[in-house]
C-alpha cells in the first residue's frame, strides 16, 4: 500500500458485501410468502425479539457478531440499543479487545467510569470512558492539545497507518499542545497519547462501525421477526459451501424450522419457503448446474408437476440432463415423487435413453413406426425401471450427505448429541473461530482419510472430521497416526484432541495428538453439569421441578448451581445429593420447569 502510494498512485478499497444480498433476497421471501412489504431502512430500532436474539447471543448468520468470542461478550454485555452493537463491533478486535470487561462492567454499573481528564468526559462518555471510534482520538486532539481538525486527522492517519516517524512528531506536539491548551502535566498526556496510539492502530471510524452494526441489526430483526424467510436468504448464497450449510441446517434444526427435501416438482433454484418450511434449492444438489435446473423449471411450469422419470427427462428436452445430473438429483431425493430411489437411480440411462429416442421422432416427423401423423410421441410408452437392491437409511444418508453437503434426514451423530456435549470442549463450528494454538477436543465422524508418507519416510495423515455444527480438516502427524490408523475409518466416530493451527493462506486446520474411539473412549470423560439462576426466580415449586428431574437422570457427573444475585454478585453451590447423566431430556426438562434458567456442561477429563 505504502509503495503504490510513493509511486504517485491511487490505492481504492471495494468492499462486496455477500450480507445485503442476502437481507434483498429475505425481503423478497417476505414478499412472495405473505404478501408484506419490508422497508430495511426504516425498521424500527428498538426491536424487543431483535435485541433479545443478541442477548441470548443466538447470532448464527448475523453479520460481524457470529464468532464465538462475540458471542460469548454478547451474553454478557447484553446489548439493548443500536449503540452498543456500534460500540462492540469496534471494540471486537485486536488492541480495543481488553477494554471489553471494563466496558461491559460499566454498562451494568459493576464499575465506575474513571477518566484520565475531566475535558475527555464529554469525548467518552457514551463509551464508559473507552477509545472506540476514530473520530474519539481526533476530538481528544482538538479539545485537550488544540489541533485543528485537519492535524486531528493526521494524527488518526499516522496511528490507524503505524507511520511510526509522524506518530513521533505528533506525540511531543500533542504533549506540548496539552501543556499550553489545557495545563496538562506531561506525564498524564503522554498517557492519554498512548492509550490513544494503542487503540488507534485497529480503530473504526464511528461511520464504518454504525453502519456494519445497522447492517447486523437488519439481519436479527429478519432472523427474529421472519426466521424462515432469513435463513433460506442465507442458505441460498451459501449454496457453494458445503462446510457452512452444515452449520446453516444445525441452526434451523435448533430454531425449529423443518427443512423440506429437495424435489424436482417443487424447488427453485434457491431455497424458498413453503407454509412456514424451507424447501432446498435444486441449486444445492451437486453436479446439476444453472441450465439444468433453469430446463427443468421451464418444462414444469409449461407441462405441469412431472409424473415419472421418463417425463422429467422427455420435456426437459435433448442434451440438457445427462446421467450424472439425473443420478444426483435422485440421490439427493430430488426425484422421490416419481418412484423409489433405488430404481430410479439403476434406471436413469434408460429413461434418458427413452426421452431421446422420442425427441428423434419428433424430430423426424415419424410419430410412429409406420409415420402415423395422427399418432401422438406423448404416447411412447416409458421405458420400465429395473429392480434394484433396497438402499438401507445408512447408504441413503450417505448419498444424501455426498450430494448435498450435509445429512438431510438424521446426522449420524444426532443420538449422541448429549453425550457428545458432556465429552466436547467444542463443537467443530466454535473450532474454527478459535485463535492459533488454542487446546480443544472434539468428537466427529470420519470422513475422507489421506495417507502421506514425510521425508523420514514415515506415514501421517489427512483426515476430515464432521460433527453436527460442521467439519474441519485435521493433520495427524506419524506417531499419532501410528496410534489412530486402525481407528481412523470411514464414518468411525473418534474422539480427537490436538490444537488449533490457523494460516492466512490455508485457514483453519487441526493438529491431532490424540484420537481415540467413541465406543472405547466416551466413558472415560467426566463433566460438571452448571445451572445458572437468577435467585428471584428461585421459588419453592421451582426448585421441587428441578430436584425432580434431577433424580430422573442418575449418572456421574456432578452438579453446580450459581445463583445470581439482584446485584448481580453470584453464590455457587454443589449439590451433595445429585449426580446426574447428559441426556437432551435432562436440559429440556430443567428448561421447562425454569425457563430462564442457563444450562451448561464444563468438560472434564479422563
Amino acid at each position: 500500500m505504502k509503495s503504490v502510494e510513493k509511486a504517485g498512485l491511487l490505492k481504492m478499497d471495494f468492499l462486496g458485501l455477500r450480507t445485503l444480498s442476502v437481507l434483498q433476497e429475505c425481503v423478497d421471501l417476505v414478499k412472495l410468502g405473505r404478501g408484506a412489504e419490508l422497508d430495511l431502512q426504516t425498521l424500527a430500532e428498538d426491536d424487543a425479539r431483535a435485541f433479545q436474539l443478541f442477548q441470548d447471543a443466538e447470532t448464527v448468520a448475523i453479520f460481524q457478531f457470529e464468532s464465538s468470542g462475540m458471542r460469548d461478550y454478547l451474553k454478557k454485555l447484553k446489548p439493548t440499543v443500536l449503540e452498543d452493537l456500534t460500540a462492540m463491533n469496534a471494540l471486537y478486535r485486536p488492541g480495543p479487545m481488553e477494554n471489553i470487561p471494563y466496558f461491559i462492567d460499566c454498562k451494568h454499573g459493576r464499575q465506575k467510569v474513571k477518566y484520565d481528564h475531566p475535558k475527555l468526559e464529554s469525548i467518552l462518555s457514551g463509551t464508559y470512558g473507552v477509545f472506540v471510534y476514530q473520530e474519539q482520538v481526533m476530538a481528544a486532539a482538538h479539545e485537550l492539545a488544540g489541533f485543528s481538525m485537519a492535524q486531528a486527522d493526521e494524527l488518526r492517519r499516522a496511528m490507524g497507518k503505524k507511520i511510526i516517524e509522524e506518530m513521533a512528531r505528533k506525540r511531543t506536539q500533542f504533549i506540548e499542545g496539552c501543556g499550553k491548551t489545557s495545563k496538562i502535566p506531561e506525564k498524564v498526556a503522554d498517557k492519554i497519547f498512548t492509550t490513544m496510539e494503542k487503540f488507534a492502530s485497529y480503530g473504526f471510524n464511528k461511520s464504518h462501525s454504525a453502519a456494519y452494526a445497522l447492517v447486523a441489526y437488519q439481519c436479527a430483526w429478519l432472523k427474529a421477526n421472519h426466521p424462515a424467510e432469513f435463513m433460506a436468504a442465507t442458505m441460498s448464497s451459501e449454496m457453494g459451501d458445503s462446510s457452512r450449510l452444515l452449520t446453516l441446517v444445525e441452526e434451523c434444526r435448533r430454531m425449529g424450522i423443518a427443512l423440506l427435501p429437495p424435489d424436482v416438482n417443487r424447488s427453485r433454484w434457491k431455497f424458498t419457503i413453503e407454509d412456514g418450511q424451507i424447501r432446498i434449492g435444486l441449486g444445492a444438489v451437486r453436479n446439476v448446474g444453472q441450465g439444468a435446473v433453469d430446463a427443468i423449471l421451464a418444462a414444469r411450469d409449461a407441462h405441469g408437476p412431472f409424473a415419472s422419470l421418463f417425463d422429467l427427462a422427455a420435456n426437459v428436452g435433448p442434451g440438457v440432463l445427462n446421467k450424472r445430473v439425473v443420478e444426483s438429483l435422485v440421490a439427493a431425493g430430488a426425484c422421490d415423487a416419481l418412484g423409489a430411489r433405488e430404481r430410479l437411480y439403476a434406471g436413469a440411462g434408460l429413461a434418458l435413453e427413452g426421452a431421446s429416442a422420442q425427441h428423434r421422432e419428433r424430430a423426424s416427423g415419424q410419430a410412429s413406426l409406420f409415420g402415423d401423423a395422427e399418432a401422438t410421441p406423448e404416447l411412447a410408452v416409458a421405458p420400465v425401471l429395473p429392480d434394484a437392491p433396497v438402499w438401507d437409511n445408512r447408504e441413503r444418508g450417505a448419498r444424501e450427505k455426498e450430494m448435498l453437503g450435509f445429512y438431510f434426514a438424521e446426522h449420524p451423530l444426532e443420538h449422541l448429541r448429549a453425550e457428545i456435549e458432556r465429552v466436547a470442549t467444542h463443537g467443530i463450528a466454535k473450532v474454527l473461530d478459535l485463535g492459533d494454538g488454542a487446546e480443544v477436543r472434539v468428537v466427529g465422524l470420519v470422513g475422507e482419510v489421506r495417507q502421506l508418507t514425510t521425508r523420514a519416510g514415515k506415514l501421517m495423515g489427512i483426515v476430515t472430521l464432521e460433527d453436527l455444527t460442521g467439519r474441519v480438516e485435521c493433520t495427524v502427524f506419524p506417531e499419532a497416526y501410528e496410534q489412530a490408523r486402525e481407528t481412523l475409518k470411514a464414518d468411525a466416530v473418534v474422539i480427537a484432541a490436538g490444537r488449533v493451527e490457523v494460516r492466512e493462506d490455508r485457514g483453519v486446520k487441526l493438529l491431532l495428538s490424540e484420537i481415540k474411539p467413541w465406543e472405547a473412549a466416551s466413558h472415560q470423560y467426566h463433566s460438571v453439569l452448571h445451572i445458572e439462576v437468577r435467585a428471584e426466580e428461585l421459588t419453592e415449586e421451582r426448585i421441587l421441578g428441578m430436584d425432580e428431574v434431577l433424580s430422573a437422570y442418575p449418572g456421574e457427573s456432578d452438579v453446580v448451581l450459581h445463583i445470581v444475585k439482584p446485584d448481580h454478585s453470584r453464590m455457587a453451590m454443589r449439590s451433595r445429593r445429585f449426580r446426574v447423566r447428559a441426556h437432551d431430556g435432562l436440559i429440556a426438562g430443567l428448561k421447562e420447569r425454569v425457563p430462564s434458567c442457563r444450562v451448561r456442561w464444563a468438560k472434564g477429563g479422563p
